[in-house]
């Protein structure tokens, strides 16, 4: 299931919006809770950013692990 079929069936088909800025903020706070509070169980039954968060940590252990811990990783 993609992204904005989702936020229809939870968001968008529940409510009825006035104005475009009422639409526009509606959608806003939907993308907030999908990225940062909405479970997944795609993703491990973790939130998109904290999957991207765990996979960081992964990533700069992996380069540590490469280049020594002796370099300053920028990611």
């Amino acid at each position: 299931k993609g992204f904005w079929g989702i936020l229809k069936r939870e968001m968008y088909y529940k409510q009825k919006f006035h104005t475009r800025e009422e639409l526009v903020q509606a959608i806003t706070e939907y993308m907030n809770y999908y990225t940062n509070d909405r479970p997944q169980r795609g993703l491990g039954i973790l939130t998109p950013m904290e999957f991207y968060e765990k996979q960081l940590l992964v990533a700069k252990n992996v380069a540590r692990h490469i280049l020594g811990n002796t370099k300053t990783l920028y990611f």
